[in-house]
C-alpha cells in the first residue's frame, strides 16, 4: 500500500497518537501469537492511515539523512498525515514534519527505515560497531 502525498509527521507515533494508542496497538498485535508485532501501513476505524515499522534495537535516538534526530520510546517509527493528528497533547518536537509531493512507500531493510526516497532513518548499529572495532583493534581495546 502506498501512502498518499501530503504533509506528514515522521517519528515515533506514540508522541502524537496518545489519544488512539490503544487502537494502534490492537492493529500492531492483531493476529499475532508470538511476541512480535505487525509492521506496514494501517488504517484506524475512523479512516486515518499511518505507517509504522520497528527499529532494529528498540528505543533510543536515531540519526537520519539530513533531517533531525528521531527519539523513540515505543521501539518503532512511522508517519501520519499531520492534519490527521487529533491528539491535543501531541509532541511534535520529537520528530519532523515533511512534505511528500508524491505518493510514497514506507519500508525497512537492515535497520534502516525508508520513507519513500526522501527520508532514511538509521536504527541499526552494526556498521557503527564494525567501524569502532576497526579503529581500536590495534590499540588493545
Amino acid at each position: 500500500m502506498m501512502m498518499p502525498s501530503g504533509v506528514y509527521w515522521v517519528g515515533d507515533l506514540c508522541y502524537v497518537m496518545r489519544d488512539c494508542w490503544e487502537e494502534v496497538c490492537e492493529l500492531l498485535f492483531e493476529g499475532r501469537t508470538d511476541y512480535g508485532c505487525n509492521q506496514g501501513e494501517f488504517q484506524l476505524k475512523d479512516g486515518r492511515r499511518f505507517s509504522m515499522y520497528n527499529t532494529q534495537w528498540g528505543d533510543g535516538t536515531f540519526e537520519s539523512n539530513g533531517f533531525s534526530q528521531f527519539s523513540v520510546d515505543s521501539g518503532s517509527l512511522g508517519c501520519i498525515l499531520k492534519d490527521d493528528i487529533t491528539d491535543p497533547s501531541a509532541d511534535f518536537k520529537l520528530g519532523s514534519t515533511i512534505d511528500f509531493d508524491k505518493e510514497f512507500e514506507v519500508s525497512s531493510d537492515g535497520g534502516t527505515i525508508f520513507f519513500g526516497d526522501k527520508v532514511r532513518i538509521y536504527t541499526g548499529y552494526d556498521e557503527v560497531e564494525d567501524d569502532y572495532e576497526d579503529d581500536y583493534e590495534d590499540e588493545g581495546c
